[in-house]
């Protein structure tokens, strides 16, 4: 038999032409007659055999023309499959970074926002200005490792600088090279191997194994680069790279015999000076600069100190925007600090993940901060009695334009959209709530409405109990967002949604890892639940559990609805209670359904529906679970977000209200003015 083998070693030169020193050939019962005798030939260059102390290396070396350190590389083409590890690794550090950026800023957003509420916590307090510092820094950093694994493929080798840092740490090469080779090949494969029914979810798991093997080896990177720097092994990284380059990250070199390096020099003049000499003055200039560093380092701690303290006062003062600034002062400060005690482990990418931090949690605020929540709002009814008079007359343009038009909930006297609306608005209003309630329900079928639990007006998330005796039906309403500390609801939910949606322009991670996945992350860093935080939900689940059961004794059909924000808790409440729900513009439930409580999909699948207008931003944050009643919006921005834009394009399309209710004056100027916008 013949063998012949890629190139794995250096070139043989004979006269002017170069030949592959492994392209040999031999007879195999030959080479297993050498490696039972124990014969050592000479290899066709001189010092071919150069590191291999064994007889069985030699006639390994002699068979298939391979060195020691080779001998794995001749199952496969290297180069072939160096790409292959490259290409993997860069994808996959890619989308990790993502996922990660994603997490830490979300997580950070979400607990910096609970710190703020009008009735926080001390709980609350640690988490805005003690977790989320710690955790921005771990994830950050994490981040930042998996960016230097990245890169690192772009090196001849790969994964030539983890190498290094491996075995500048103490590790054997032997067993970097094994561990990495098995963590970048089995950890992919037993995640398939553990769900896989379609070739989507073969990719997604397939995909999901790979980023946990580059968070494996980004995390031993960092671990890595404080044994260095604690073991004080700095100083050598240059000389460990020399050595750790000339060894394939598909070598495995023979636990019975090590392959040698270079025998050791005689020490060389330079200029009279030994090189040895030389080494030490370097090793003492760089010690002083550590230690320079280090001390640095302690002063910029203290600072952020002090700093933590200017995060207290800005607490006290109710100042959101006083209080992002001290926090990302701190985090500056901090990362500062950490980049003088250990140089390299903190890059560029900590730097960069804080400014778009900064972008992030700046822009939201802005962007809650244009929300309707003026007086005008909570003075409007969104529809009147039929019989009022009025000065004009709004002439619908279709009929059941919509399925969700002739949709009915409940029995006998049975509810429609436009009930679930007015129900909706009602809370936006301060003391005329109840009057603008009444002139919904006034000379219908469902008039006399007694409302059994109102909230404050300033209570962050205002419900509603409202109860229909003669129809025998009861509602409870949730408000969205119309104050600030609606707003830091709105970051506590959603924060990693939304940043999760920013990112998913650039990279597709929502295609790319399992839905499961990304909701049990956004379940478990959960700040406030590390603490002991208070739930958002639990509230609303124990009045609507009270609510449920006194329904079910009075014979009375129960429902759940509500608008933006109060679209969200209204479909998780009833996807908790197995109740129907009506939701008007809401943010999606896909990946906060596991932090929110509820099982799975399916619960809203038979419960929700959502009433979403078409431009309007809200509903575009993560994904929509339930039944959804998409509805056109000629407006643009947040103004299809308005619960007086849904009802204009509702009147219109259906034909008007089924109960024969009419548009009040201030509706009607708007309902005409998009009607011609259409």
């Amino acid at each position: 038999l013949r063998w012949s083998y890629f190139c794995s070693g250096p070139p043989l030169v004979v006269g002017s032409r170069h030949r592959c020193a492994t392209s040999l050939t031999m007879s195999q019962a030959a080479a297993a007659e050498q490696l039972e005798n124990g014969i050592v030939a000479e290899g066709p260059e001189e010092g071919a055999t150069r590191g291999c102390c064994s007889k069985a290396c030699g006639a390994l070396q002699q068979a298939f023309g391979l060195t020691c350190s080779g001998a794995a590389a001749s199952l496969f083409c290297k180069r072939k499959y160096f790409f292959a590890i490259k290409l993997r690794l860069v994808y996959w550090a890619v989308v990790l970074f993502m996922a990660l950026a994603t997490l830490t800023i979300g997580t950070c957003l979400q607990g910096f926002a609970a710190a703020l509420y009008v009735d926080a916590t001390d709980a609350e307090f640690l988490v805005a200005f003690g977790a989320v510092p710690v955790t921005f820094i771990v994830l950050a950093t994490l981040s930042d490792q998996v960016v230097q694994v990245g890169s690192d493929q772009f090196d001849e080798e790969p994964l030539l600088n983890f190498r290094v840092f491996c075995a500048a740490a103490g590790l054997p090469l032997r067993a970097t090279n094994v561990g990495i080779i098995a963590v970048l090949e089995l950890l992919p494969l037993i995640y398939v191997a553990r769900a896989a029914d379609t070739p989507q979810q073969v990719f997604q798991h397939y995909s999901h194994g790979g980023l946990v093997a580059v968070s494996i080896l980004a995390f031993l990177f960092m671990i890595f680069k404080l044994v260095v720097v604690v073991r004080g092994r700095w100083v050598v990284l240059n000389q460990t790279r020399e050595e750790v380059g000339g060894v394939s990250l598909l070598a495995f070199p023979c636990s019975r015999c090590p392959c040698q390096g270079p025998a050791a020099r005689e020490p060389e003049q330079q200029d009279g000076l030994l090189v040895e000499e030389r080494d030490i003055r370097q090793s003492i200039l760089e010690h002083l600069r550590l230690r320079a560093t280090r001390l640095r380092a302690v002063a910029l701690l203290v600072l952020a100190v002090f700093i933590i303290g200017g995060c207290a006062g800005s607490y006290f003062t109710r100042s959101v925007w006083l209080s992002l600034i001290m926090l990302l002062l701190l985090l500056a400060i901090t990362w500062l600090a950490v980049e003088n005690l250990v140089p390299q482990l903190l890059g560029n990418t900590y730097f960069a993940m804080l400014v778009l931090y900064a972008i992030l949690s700046t822009s939201t605020l802005a962007l809650n901060a244009r929300l309707p929540r003026g007086p005008e709002e909570a003075k409007r009814t969104l529809l009147m009695e039929g019989w009022r008079s009025s000065n004009a007359e709004f002439t619908p343009s279709g009929s059941n334009g919509y399925p969700i038009c002739s949709y009915r909930w409940g029995n006998d006297t049975r509810l429609n959209v436009f009930d679930f609306l007015v129900m909706s608005d009602f809370l936006y209003g301060d003391g005329a709530a109840n009057k603008k309630l009444a002139r919904g329900f006034n000379a219908t079928a469902l008039e006399n409405p007694v409302v059994e639990v109102l909230q404050k007006f300033r209570k962050r998330g205002r419900y509603a109990v409202i109860k229909f005796p003669a129809a025998r039906k009861r509602v409870m309403a949730i408000r969205g967002t119309q104050n600030f500390d609606d707003v830091l609801v709105d970051l506590d939910v959603f924060g990693s949604s939304a940043v999760l949606d920013a990112l998913h322009q650039f990279v597709p991670i929502a295609s790319i890892v399992p839905k499961d996945v990304i909701r049990w992350y956004f379940d478990a860093f959960n700040l406030k639940a590390w603490f002991g935080g208070r739930d958002l939900l639990t509230d609303y689940l124990a009045e609507a559990r009270r609510a449920k059961a006194l329904s079910a004794e009075e014979g009375f059909d129960f429902f759940v609805t509500g608008h933006s924000l109060g679209g969200y808790f209204a479909a998780a409440v009833g996807g908790h209670l197995d109740v129907p729900s009506v939701s008007f513009s809401p943010p999606g439930q896909t990946f906060v359904l596991r932090r929110a409580g509820v099982e799975g999909e399916r619960n809203l699948w038979r419960t929700l529906t959502a009433v979403v207008p078409e431009g309007d931003p809200v509903p575009k944050v993560d994904e929509q679970a339930g039944l959804v009643q998409p509805i056109a919006c000629p407006r643009s921005g947040l103004e299809c977000h308005y619960l007086s834009t849904t009802t204009c394009e509702l009147y219109d399309k259906c034909g008007g209200d089924p109960r024969g209710r009419k548009l009040p004056k201030l509706m009607l100027g708007e309902c005409l003015k998009h009607q011609e916008k259409r």
